[in-house]
């Protein structure tokens, strides 16, 4: 394997001060594609800092909502609970019946 890249060094030191791979691309003004790639080649540790993307963490909530719905829940306490609009849960109730 050739050896890293000269800014691979501050990159995997950022990564594991856990800033994500969008700020650590922002701050050494490098490809976040290559970023990720090298770091997770080299890094050691990568898999144990891969954070949820923003699309996994909606469909869980979507899950939980729908979920929450299925057992009766009243839909403005589910929004409240979920940090979502109330017309977002009546919709996905909607949806599923």
């Amino acid at each position: 394997m050739r050896p890293p890249p000269v800014w691979y060094e501050r990159a995997e030191q950022l990564r594991l001060e856990n800033h994500t791979l969008q700020k650590i691309s922002d701050l050494l003004g490098i490809p976040l594609p290559t970023i990720r790639t090298q770091l997770m080649f080299r890094m050691d540790a990568y898999d144990d800092f891969i954070q949820p993307t923003h699309n996994n963490e909606a469909s869980e909530r979507t899950h939980r909502i729908k979920k929450a719905l299925a057992q009766g829940g009243h839909p403005p306490l589910i929004a409240k609970k979920e940090g979502v609009s109330r017309q977002w849960v009546y919709l996905l109730r909607k949806k599923n019946d």
